[in-house]
């Protein structure tokens, strides 16, 4: 989760468990606790490759073991302050506030956070609410600053509430997507070795279908309106790329191996070649466009690096204003080709 949510998340939880404690002081020491996690982007600093980035960003300062020692940290600054002498123990508890929010926000979106380091390295993603929502964020923003202007914990937990339930819905929302996702593979007449569904940007109303069947990934985009039928708009497949794929192919380097393990770890093995290109490898969690499979990132294979000297490469348009005008046209019913399971033809194209 970006920034901004994960600061206003932080905030939010502190004032409203210790807004009365600290009335002045605990939406910024929720802050402190809620940003602080994300300090381990300044490890990639002087890495040669971006590809580190992914490798070491929501890794163990994530950890749920870790909360104890993040709130201390974030705490400190705090606590020499001799107007909180007496309360010192309430700034640690806002700042624990404030950091026990930050990797199970994480874990809901589709990235990726090694919760339970160091006991596995496993990335855990549910798959709830996406990296960038305004009708997450905003509410909270608003209520947030609200309850530090009145200097009081009422309006900040209301803000609490509307965040467990707006990501109860993202829970819900998701499974009607994998549900939507299990009919598309019976009338394909797939086996589904693993799927996912995740939320595109802006909303929790849009999702991108993503699963493993016959040695390929399909991915299709699933809009589901919070009152009416799910809707389709069906996509297309790209092989599914694993390491004797490579091998096959003759790329037998052990650093580019190496390249294609750490980033098929990355993306919990949903590794597809680009469409146009098999030098790159890229991460299908991350499908901006399941008609002609723009990714956001992907990994360069080729013998040289790019000319940047990194593996790790975008690849599609990202987060450029016309996307999130595109998502919003499509979220509005305004563009895209859906239609709904009853009016598809089955079976359709494997």
């Amino acid at each position: 989760m970006e920034g901004i949510t994960q600061a206003t998340l932080g905030a939010v939880a502190a004032q409203a468990c210790f807004g009365r404690k600290l009335p002045r002081t605990a939406w910024l020491i929720g802050v402190a606790g809620g940003l602080l996690p994300d300090i381990d982007v300044l490890f990639r600093r002087g890495a040669t490759d971006a590809l580190a980035g992914l490798l070491t960003h929501r890794h163990f300062t994530h950890s749920l073991i870790m909360i104890p020692v993040i709130a201390l940290v974030a705490a400190l600054p705090f606590i020499w302050f001799k107007g909180y002498r007496g309360n010192r123990r309430f700034v640690y508890a806002a700042a624990f506030a404030g950091a026990l929010t930050h990797a199970p926000l994480d874990a809901c979106t589709n990235y990726g956070t090694l919760l339970y380091w160091p006991f596995t390295e496993y990335r855990e993603s549910w798959d709830a609410i996406s990296f960038i929502d305004p009708f997450f964020t905003i509410p909270l923003l608003l209520l947030v600053l609200t309850a530090m202007i009145l200097r009081k914990a009422g309006p900040a937990r209301v803000a609490l509430v509307y965040a467990f339930v707006y990501i109860g819905l993202g829970f819900y929302q998701h499974h009607r997507a994998i549900d939507v996702q299990h009919q598309l593979a019976a009338m394909r007449g797939h086996n589904i070795e693993k799927g996912k569904a995740v939320p595109q940007l802006l909303s929790n109303q849009l999702w991108t279908s993503v699963y493993i069947a016959d040695g390929r990934i399909h991915a299709d985009m699933v809009r589901l309106p919070l009152f009416g039928e799910p809707e389709i708009d069906v996509g297309g497949s790209v092989q599914h790329v694993t390491t004797s794929d490579l091998q096959a192919l003759g790329i037998s380097d052990p650093q580019r191996l190496k390249v294609f393990h750490d980033f098929a770890w990355f993306t919990d093995g949903f590794t597809a070649f680009h469409p146009d290109s098999d030098r790159y490898v890229i991460d299908m969690r991350f499908c901006i466009d399941p008609n002609t499979m723009e990714t956001l990132w992907g990994v360069d294979l080729g013998d040289v690096p790019n000319r940047q000297g990194k593996r790790f490469v975008f690849l599609g348009r990202g987060l450029r204003s016309e996307r999130f005008e595109k998502i919003w046209a499509v979220i509005q019913g305004k563009a895209g080709d859906f239609t709904t399971l009853a009016n598809l033809k089955a079976p359709l194209t494997p």
